[in-house]
């Protein structure tokens, strides 16, 4: 028999089935980020991904890396406490996307410029999540409006536009 100390760890034990995930997400993707929604993880080595459902949000950003922390629980599948992963956040867009030059911005706001009945429009709009080559737009344009997306610079409200090249939603790239 070996003679044990009081301070000496006999046993550790770790729970696998309800692994904390913690991340952090850039500060301006935060609104994505929302109690109760869900996120696939990923572990490096395999190729299979699981659910988990974020359960807590840190209240204040990180003023070094401007980034929010964010914990999420595993909801199916098991994965060993301290692994690697890979986090990717469940985006629903449920507005319209058109490529970022086409917006205008503005100090109080960001337009659009339509066509409509063969004049130029300038509409102001609600801008969602970005990437480097579309915007999504919440508000301010509906489903079929033709929207201009090069040449911005040399309209004028009302003016008369014609329209060299007209895309359809599916021939536009993602």
């Amino acid at each position: 028999m070996v003679p044990m100390l009081p301070s000496q760890t006999v046993l550790g034990s770790l729970q696998t089935d309800k692994v904390k995930i913690d991340f952090t997400v850039p500060e301006t993707q935060a609104s994505l980020v929302k109690i109760g929604n869900l996120v696939k993880v990923q572990n490096n080595g395999s190729s299979q991904s699981h659910e988990a459902r974020i359960v807590a949000l840190e209240p204040q950003i990180n003023t070094a890396s401007r980034n929010v922390k964010v914990r999420a629980l595993l909801n199916s599948g098991s994965l060993y406490p301290g692994s690697f992963v890979k986090v990717s956040i469940e985006q629903v867009h449920t507005g319209i996307s058109v490529p970022t030059n086409a917006i205008i911005p503005d100090a109080q706001s960001s337009q659009v410029v339509l066509v409509k009945e063969g004049k130029a429009v300038f509409t102001n709009v609600e801008t969602g999540y970005r990437t480097a080559s579309k915007v999504e737009l919440l508000n301010g344009i509906a489903e079929g409006d033709s929207v201009i997306v090069s040449g911005m610079l040399f309209v004028r409200p009302n003016a008369v536009v014609k329209v060299r090249r007209s895309m359809k939603p599916e021939e536009v790239k993602p």
